[in-house]
């Protein structure tokens, strides 16, 4: 006779209760064996990588160089943090993005602390666990990025701001410890001095004060005065520095959010709403939308006396989660979004998601879930530590930025050696000579072609009319149209191209330039 299989729902159960057994004896202990096995791995594929660091990468590093307290686009925290990393262990790609995995790993720490102090220790596995398996969160360990320090502060601030709440709610009469209101500060000021998106974080808690009264209260308001004046302290020096260099990094912030031109674009909202189900996975998208509906009412009634300190706390969660989403879909209805630009959302709706699922015996959907993005994981880390996985499923084109930049770095490199100065018209190819052209001393300069800033490199190693001698300028553009007009020698020396697979290549072009003659964005002196 047949035998019968399991229907998939009967194994999800019996995989469930074999990782209850696993958590139960202890939630930390089976979290931060999951934790270090995870992130040792990710510093393992870090290593074995041929991913060549991107543009954004490359400006990243190219900032560490020149620690400051502001950058073109981004506030400096990043670059201290690619400072440390290449300080410690050189200025490989794996140390570069080093930092990545590390702080992911603190974040869902923090995570975990949070969700176990309003639920249990067992949530707080799930929600931690979670985290460090989110496919946007594998994707984004094995490249230095802003969202990764931004995410860190974000959850940090979550996890402070809950605890000064929950102690001015047992003790109204007294002030919530001082460490915490600190360190409440520290998460904040520095969250601004790595993204300017960390304001939402204020936006949100603005919300939170007017949509719960007894935040409201005098002790609430004392209490948040420390967080909010050390915060104001720490960014202070970003201030400073817009102030000496009119303002770049905001100027570039409202650029790019692109807000000329035709307002209304639904089906810009529709792709942002989209990408956000590959940044969290279907599962908890899902449970996420299920919960915003109709689970909230459940979740007050399942509580055993309705305890009022959780409904806040949920309430304050479901704030956390909405104002970085509502504010990124109004901004893409209104122009374009990116995906990434809601990130901040992504802890308080884990954290939300997960405890209502556990109250809601639900619990099979996190196996699920994490199964699903276990999955993710493993092939991500094997294509990205392998280009040639990625060309035989014919998704070349997808890493076509963050490929071959070394072999191309090591013919600029043999050229530049024959003169003092080079010039790149782009930023991409400006990085690829600063990092893989390797030679600290030579004078590098961007020819600014169109007349706008558009990248760093532009504000502060522009082109000098003064420079005498031979350059070395490359550029995408076959005929050099860029410098023509204003040079009296135009030789094209040769040609670079590059198989990007795929049907793709990247051709740049090499020409000696000399004779600068004037041009109206930079006029000859004398």
């Amino acid at each position: 006779g047949m035998t019968n299989s399991p229907s998939p729902s009967t194994f999800l159960k019996n995989e469930t209760h074999q990782i209850n057994d696993w958590i139960a004896p202890s939630p930390l202990r089976a979290f931060l064996t999951m934790t270090l096995i995870i992130v040792a791995i990710r510093i393992a594929f870090l290593m074995v990588s041929n991913v060549n660091l991107g543009t954004d990468e490359t400006q990243y590093w190219f900032w560490s160089q020149n620690l400051d307290f502001g950058y073109f686009s981004k506030p400096p925290v990043i670059a201290w943090t690619i400072a440390f990393t290449s300080g410690l262990f050189g200025n490989a790609e794996w140390a570069i993005r080093l930092a990545s995995p590390v702080i992911h790993g603190g974040t869902a720490i923090l995570l975990f602390a949070t969700a176990r102090m309003l639920h249990s220790a067992k949530a707080g596995f799930w929600v931690g666990g979670t985290w460090l398996l989110l496919p946007a969160v594998s994707l984004s360990s094995n490249l230095i990025s802003t969202d990764v320090v931004l995410l860190f502060f974000w959850s940090g601030g979550l996890f402070f701001l809950i605890r000064i709440l929950n102690a001015l709610e047992r003790e109204p009469t007294k002030m919530a410890p001082l460490a915490d209101r600190f360190s409440l500060g520290a998460c904040l000021g520095l969250g601004l001095l790595t993204k300017y998106a960390m304001v939402y974080f204020l936006i949100a808690m603005s919300v939170t004060a007017l949509c719960i009264p007894q935040y409201r209260k005098t002790a609430a308001r004392e209490a948040l005065v420390i967080p909010l004046l050390l915060a104001v302290l720490i960014f202070l020096p970003n201030i400073i520095w817009n102030s000496h260099h009119e303002s770049l990094t905001l100027t570039h912030t409202v650029a790019n959010a692109k807000w000329e031109g035709g307002f209304f674009n639904p089906i810009q909202l529709l792709e942002f709403w989209i990408s956000q189900i590959a940044i969290i996975g279907p599962v908890l998208f899902i449970a996420f939308l299920i919960y915003l509906f109709m689970g909230r009412n459940e979740t007050n009634n399942n509580v055993p006396n309705s305890s009022v300190q959780i409904k806040r706390a949920t309430k304050l969660l479901l704030i956390f989660a909405l104002t970085p989403l509502v504010i990124i879909s109004i901004q893409a209805f209104l122009s374009r979004a990116h995906a990434n630009w809601a990130a901040t959302a992504y802890p308080s709706t884990l954290i939300l998601t997960s405890i209502w699922l556990l109250r809601a015996k639900k619990e099979h959907w996190l196996v699920l879930n994490l199964g699903l993005n276990l999955i993710i994981f493993a092939a991500l880390s094997m294509t990205i530590s392998n280009f040639v996985i990625l060309d035989n499923i014919g998704l070349s084109n997808s890493i076509k930025r963050v490929r071959g930049w070394d072999i191309q770095g090591q013919e600029i490199e043999k050229l530049a050696n024959q003169y003092n100065h080079v010039m790149a018209d782009h930023r991409d190819v400006f990085g690829a000579v600063a990092y893989y052209a390797k030679q600290s001393d030579r004078d590098l300069m961007a020819w600014n072609s169109n007349h706008r800033i558009d990248d760093h490199y532009e504000v502060f190693h522009d082109f000098r009319p003064d420079v005498s001698g031979k350059i070395l300028y490359i550029t995408y553009h076959p005929e050099a149209l860029g410098v023509t007009p204003w040079f009296s020698e135009v030789k094209l020396l040769k040609t670079s191209e590059l198989d990007l697979k795929a049907g793709r290549k990247r051709t740049l072009y090499f020409y000696e330039i000399d004779g600068f003659k004037g041009s109206p964005l930079y006029p000859k002196k004398g």
